[in-house]
This record gives structure tokens, sequence and C-alpha cells, in this order.
């Protein structure tokens, strides 16, 4: 097809939701590339240029042909607008590739001035409702926090034993850092747990929820204001669907495993307003669906990255939409949701800088985000085992 379409040397091409080719290495990018050069115009469009890394636009400028005019080479731009270092994980070598925040300001100028024409949702959707946000703060039972916590301790004692072993000593501190700030899955045990904990607060919420805002009509139960819960983790909504079924609060699944069929009829249904609560995929059902029948939302877990956040709130609030959207988001104290809307915050400074008042919001006011890097997280389990197999070899040794 790719030979087809080059042979046809089009006088424009148009290549629709452009942020797909944003890796520069995958088949779909250096595809695109290669049939982009043999049009004579061409055009792309995105409402997400980039998710939080300028390294997301060489691809999109190149598909473009607005790269090497602009900025030279991938090489260059790369150079001034990230910068990247290497993290050494035993006989590892990993590439970390990090905004140039110093920089970034300049890159917004350049692409407003040379590249993009952007266009706000306030100045496309003129009388679009207002959308708010809130955050719901919880309580919740350490248990299970407590059990992820202990999991990944396990993980970090296996590998200080093992390096150990290796070594001849624990490893050194800059090690240990450079494989805490590796180890993202760990650090989504902590955020599943984060989510699991919160489950039975947000199902008595629903539950609450539904009570309040539907009627009975004519032997029929109407729902006033249905509600969209929205999720990450699988085993996160599965809890919470089968509390809402022990509550016997009427509700529709959206996520991976739902078919395209499927997701149509419900999104009919709770456009009808047979549907009293949709338990939704940020990802799954984050694009490319319309549910304005409602225009309230509940984050029970949240994306590290705004844009993702933004297009699931997106659902409800478009086209159609005729009531103010209010998003609220649940937030555990003690948990990693705070360490999450750090990130989020650090993310939406890159976006403002680069693209301009994206209206991206987090649910923890500055003065309460009291948080660690990803890194810390991990840190702050790790040190104490390591100085403790520290004074266990001395003690072996001296024994």
């Amino acid at each position: 097809m790719l030979e087809d379409l080059q042979a046809q040397s089009a006088d424009l091409l148009i290549y629709d939701e452009a942020h797909r080719a944003k890796n520069w290495e995958s088949q779909r990018a250096r595809t695109m590339r290669e049939l982009a050069v043999t049009a004579k115009d061409r055009l792309v469009l995105t409402g997400t240029p980039m998710m939080s890394n300028p390294a997301d636009l060489p691809s999109i400028l190149a598909i473009a042909g607005r790269l090497k005019p602009t900025f030279s080479s991938r090489t260059a731009f790369m150079g001034r607008y990230t910068r990247s270092y290497d993290i050494h994980v035993g006989n590892q070598t990993i590439q970390k590739i990090v905004p140039a925040k110093k920089h970034l300001g300049e890159l917004g100028d350049i692409l407003r001035e040379k590249v993009w024409v952007r266009r706000t949702k306030d100045q496309v959707l003129r009388d679009l409702p207002e959308k708010t946000h809130s955050t719901m703060i919880v309580d919740v039972p350490p248990t299970e926090y407590r059990k992820a916590t202990r999991e990944v301790r396990e993980k970090i004692a296996d590998y200080l034993r093992e390096r150990t072993r290796e070594l001849g000593a624990p490893p050194s501190e800059k090690e240990l850092r450079a494989w805490c700030s590796d180890q993202m899955g760990r650090v989504s045990q902590l955020r599943r747990a984060a989510g699991l904990a919160k489950i039975p607060a947000a199902a008595e919420h629903v539950a609450e929820w539904v009570e309040s805002t539907s009627h009975e009509e004519d032997g029929t139960t109407v729902y006033d204001r249905p509600l969209i819960v929205w999720g990450i983790h699988q085993v996160v909504m599965d809890a919470l669907d089968e509390h809402l079924d022990k509550l016997g609060v009427a509700h529709a699944v959206i996520n991976g495993k739902t078919s395209m069929a499927q997701r149509d009829r419900i999104k009919d249904d709770y456009q009808a307003g047979k549907i009293a609560v949709i338990l939704a995929n940020i990802v799954a059902a984050g694009v490319a669906i319309t549910l304005t029948r409602g225009s309230d939302a509940l984050f029970v877990e949240t994306e590290w990255l705004p844009d993702l956040i933004s297009q699931a709130e997106d659902r409800q609030h478009r086209i159609g939409q005729d009531r103010t959207v209010m998003v609220t988001t649940m937030v555990a104290p003690g948990t990693l949701d705070h360490t999450i809307q750090k990130v989020l915050r650090s993310n939406i400074e890159v976006l403002d800088a680069v693209i301009g008042g994206t209206g991206h919001r987090v649910a923890v006011h500055d003065q309460d985000m009291n948080s660690l890097a990803i890194g810390d997280v991990m840190w702050e389990l790790a040190e104490p085992l390591r100085c403790a197999s520290a004074k266990r070899l001395v003690h072996d040794v001296g024994s």
C-alpha cells in the first residue's frame, strides 16, 4: 500500500491523529515519513502533539515537512530541547530522555511563529458550558497499601541480596538510586494499591449518588445525573465492579475487554438515560465516544499524563453538553496519590511552556503537594534495607 500511495505523488497529504506517529523508530512513523515526502503539500492534525516531552515532536514535524527547515535536524532538535543521561543498573545501561526546561519557552515561540496553528476548545466551541474540578479527600484503610509496600520491600531485598553476593558488598548509594529510578513496575504496585484502598469509599459514594439523583416515573427508574467513574488498573475497576454488585447498584463497564458492539450498546443506553453509572477505563474509553447525557465524572485513579485525563473528561465536555461538567478526583493521603499529582503538575508545566495555556489542572494544591519523585518513593523503602544489609555484612565479617 505504501508503494501504491507513493506512486500517486499526491498534491496534498492530510494526516489526522498525527500523535500516533510520535515514536521516531516505530513502523507507523517511518512509513508516514516515507509517504509524506512524496506529497507536494502536507498537513498534520492532532489535539495532543506531545504528552509530556519534546521528544514526541520530531517525527510529527518531519511528517509535516517542518523539521529540517525549522530545526535543521532531529539531532539538533533533541540536543537543544531535551537532555539525556545514562542510568547504570547492574550490567545494564538505560538512557533517559527528559525535557530541557530552560529552552522550552523558546521552543514554544518557534512552534507558534513558524510551525503550527493552534485552536483551543474555547475558540472552536464557544457555546460549550463550563468545566469545574474538585478534590475528594478520603481516609482509607491502610491494609492493602501496607501489603503492597511489603511486597515491594521483598523485591528490594532480593535485589540487594543478589548484588551483595556479586559485589561482595552492598551496592553503592548511586547504584541503588539508579535502580530505584528504573522501578516503574514496583511503583505501579503501589499505584494499584492506592486505587484499591479507595474502593470502599468510592463504592459508597457511587451508591449514594445514584440514590440521590434518580427517581421513579411510571414504574421506570429515571437517572437524572448519570455518573462516569474513571480508573486505570483492571484489578481496581474489577474490585469496584464487585462492590457495586454487592450494593445492588446497576452499572455498565467499558474496559479493554469490551467489544466495539458492547461499547456502542452501552453508549446508546447511557445516552438514552437507561444507565446510572459507567465504570470506564481511561485508555479504553477516553477517546472516540460521546457521553453527554451526564455531566458528572469521578476519577478514582488518574494517569501520569494530563492529556489522557483531559480526553477522558471530554467524553462529557463536548458538543451536545448543556450543563456544567463537574469533575471530582479522589485523593487518599498516605498513598502514592500525591506523587502522581506531583508528576502531573510537572508534565503540565512542560506542556504549558511549549503549547501554551492547556488548561490542565492537578487535584492537589501546591501547598498540599507533600510528595516524592518516583525514584525517591523507592529510595525511601530501599535505603533502610541497604543499611541493614551493610550492618549484617560487617557483623558476619566480624564473627
